[in-house]
């Protein structure tokens, strides 16, 4: 590999550009992460003081429920409970595909990039995505704070499917994890294709190709909102379950509602805020370097055409919110 690029000033900006974006993603997941546990612990100022002892959890009241469900084993409830879980069986085999598909995509991206080391590539990619696989298996907040009030009473009690509330965790955690590798591998590719390849270019003296790389960042942004989009409806999927066999008017059909749609709008807005710290920042740093290269690829076409393209990335970066209302639908 020639390292002699990497003494280059561009490069190395570059470089510290990728490193900075893969690292706000991960202080954003995080910080929600947290958020999220010490908004809904017994004391959110002790949970963010690091010297005060770790603050229970609260999670629902455990007797949220108590009195508001139908008896579990009515052959009414199974039926309903067997198709809510095969809706989310099917959403789990979307995620999935959608999740595998934007990994490759993204990939075959940071490869278009023929003056990057192919295999040492490709290992550094793959380290990066076991790495945030493997934290996303560790725990799922949303999973945690519900278990207690309303899965346990709902989903352990409803035995349909072959899907136990055990079954559920490991499945829930395997989608986790290629959602994690898809989302890591898509940053990493935005960052490759608006900062690294045209700074590696111009060390080559080599003018980039600017519009396929302003296609291919569009693209990235379309398979990332996919990725997300398909996690709400998995989301707004498992949380119909404990809604099985109540009536749309009841107490506890619309308590869990509630709760469903409260958890998906807060997750649906952090992956909005998600994409856009992904994608914002990579195309104003291509476009920046393009207009000190003195290239008119952003102003060729009519201004129509530009017009829908922005448009459409304004779509693609707020479906994730938009698709969290979802659960209404499904429940």
């Amino acid at each position: 590999m020639d390292l002699r690029p990497l003494g280059n000033r561009d490069v190395q900006a570059a470089l510290a550009f990728m490193a900075g974006l893969v690292a706000a993603q991960l202080l954003l997941t995080l910080g929600a992460k947290i958020f999220f546990e010490c908004a809904n612990s017994t004391g959110f100022l002790a949970c963010i003081d690091p010297f005060a002892p770790q603050a229970r959890v609260a999670d629902i009241p455990a007797g949220l429920l108590q009195g508001l469900l139908p008896d579990p084993g009515s052959p009414a409830i199974v039926g309903k409970a067997l198709h809510a879980r095969l809706i989310w069986m099917a959403s789990v085999v979307l995620v999935a595909f959608v999740s595998v598909a934007a990994t490759v995509f993204a990939v075959a991206c940071i490869l278009k990039e023929r003056r990057l080391a192919r295999w040492p590539t490709l290992a550094g990619l793959a380290v990066l995505i076991f790495a945030s696989a493997l934290t996303a298996t560790r725990s799922d907040v949303s999973r945690e704070l519900l278990q207690a009030a309303v899965l346990t009473p709902t989903i352990a009690s409803y035995a349909a499917g072959g899907i136990d509330l055990a079954s559920f965790a490991v499945i829930r955690q395997f989608a986790n994890a290629l959602v994690a590798g898809a989302t890591v591998a898509i940053v990493i590719a935005l960052a490759v294709r608006a900062a690294l390849g045209p700074a590696l270019d111009a060390a080559a003296g080599i003018a980039p190709d600017a519009r396929s790389r302003l296609n291919d960042l569009r693209h990235l942004l379309v398979a990332g909102a996919a990725v997300l989009v398909a996690v709400l409806l998995t989301m707004a999927a498992w949380l119909s379950w404990p809604t099985a066999g109540l009536d749309r008017d009841a107490a506890g059909w619309l308590l869990i509602v509630d709760i469903a749609e409260g958890v998906g709008l807060y997750w649906g807005a952090v992956f909005s805020l998600s994409l856009f710290l992904a994608y914002v920042p990579s195309v104003a740093w291509l476009c920046h370097r393009l207009a000190a290269a003195g290239d008119e690829t952003l102003s060729q076409g009519s201004t129509m055409n530009q017009s829908v393209k922005v448009l459409q990335d304004i779509a693609a970066l707020l479906s994730p919110l938009a698709s969290a209302l979802l659960p209404l639908v499904f429940v």
